[in-house]
């Protein structure tokens, strides 16, 4: 029996919709089928230095990635290793061969010195999860 991911799953059986009678016909309708299918994810780079940044400013970066499968990527869910670190992602699927792009910001507010953030992806891959990261150095600004 293949592997179903429990959080795709119930994600997936979110997206279900109705057909609209105008659907074209490259549109991908998300079903249970297609979380049972696993492709393959290839990001551009799964690491992001930031440099030296001052205190409370925020870094925004997009991780641009690849279905490098041959079945639609459902990404269920991207989460960040802290609060400052906030991901969206494709809710859509991306079609094989396709490139899609995760969004991160990372808030600097109340940090200091050598930051290594992360963001840990669940998609309908194998392996299943996947990670990338963010890194750099908080300056903390001189007060007079």
């Amino acid at each position: 029996m293949k592997k179903i991911v429990l959080p795709l799953l119930i994600i997936s059986s979110l997206l279900v919709s109705c057909k609209n009678e105008e659907t074209k016909k490259d549109d991908v309708e998300i079903t249970t089928d297609l979380v049972e299918k696993v492709t393959s994810i290839e990001f551009e780079n799964e690491l992001y230095e930031f440099g030296k940044i001052t205190q409370g400013e925020k870094v925004e970066h997009s991780f641009v990635f690849k279905n490098t499968g041959e079945y639609p990527l459902l990404i269920g869910s991207a989460r960040g290793s802290c609060g400052c670190t906030v991901p969206q992602w494709p809710t859509e699927p991306i079609a094989p061969g396709e490139k899609g792009k995760i969004d991160v910001v990372f808030d600097s507010n109340g940090k200091e010195g050598f930051k290594h953030v992360t963001v840990t992806i669940s998609a309908n891959t194998e392996p299943n999860v996947s990670v990338v990261a963010l890194k750099g150095e908080i300056l903390v600004p001189e007060t007079k």
